[in-house]
């Protein structure tokens, strides 16, 4: 099997056609260039890596971002070459703004007013700490895996204090993983601890 390399003049004339983000993907069977996931699709496609079907699920956000080589022609490398799934997808989810763990530090503004600071791939986004009420209904809708990333988003957004909340909406168009990456740190700044110590 030949393997397919673009220069980087290919890669720019590819990207120059959309008129967008792209990201370049080498794998073993040939570079792949991809845009960033639209939002709804990748949704559905985080609701699904929830349930049985992990693989078929970034399999379809992969396959639903590619540009160049077509679908089919991917399809064919991930046949003979099942891992392209695998070195595609981490890169793919970092591009659409997803980071499992990104820099964030606590910043204290003065007395009883803290932020959260965090340095994302779309640049730095502050936080402020969610309200009990705000929290409390978020964990309720992510009770109902079709609202969860609903759930995720209203909160992120609703503790964002800057970028202002227009500039913000446009991010999360751009970046449809960005809530994901502040949920985490958002959460452990409410005080909640990935394990806690209980000594008995």
């Amino acid at each position: 099997m030949a393997v397919r390399r673009l220069s980087d003049d290919e890669f720019q004339a590819i990207k120059a056609k959309r008129s967008g983000d792209a990201l370049l993907v080498r794998t073993v069977a040939g570079d792949v260039i991809f845009r960033c996931p639209e939002r709804d699709a990748f949704r559905e496609m985080m609701r699904d890596l929830g349930g049985e079907n992990k693989s078929e699920a970034l399999e379809r956000m992969i396959r639903g971002s590619v540009i160049d080589p077509d679908p089919e022609t991917l399809d064919a490398w991930i046949e003979r070459r099942p891992g392209i799934v695998d070195t595609c997808a981490d890169p793919l989810l970092t591009f659409a703004g997803l980071d499992n763990a990104p820099p964030s530090k606590i910043e204290n503004e003065g007395e009883d007013n803290e932020a959260l600071r965090v340095d994302t791939a779309a640049g730095e986004i502050r936080l402020r700490c969610p309200t009990r009420s705000e929290l409390r209904r978020c964990k309720d809708e992510q009770d109902d895996p079709k609202k969860r990333g609903d759930a995720i988003d209203k909160l992120v957004a609703g503790c964002v204090v800057d970028p202002a909340p227009a500039v913000f909406a446009t991010l999360l168009i751009k970046k449809p993983g960005l809530s994901g990456t502040l949920f985490k740190p958002l959460q452990r700044f409410a005080g909640a601890e990935e394990a806690a110590i209980v000594k008995k």
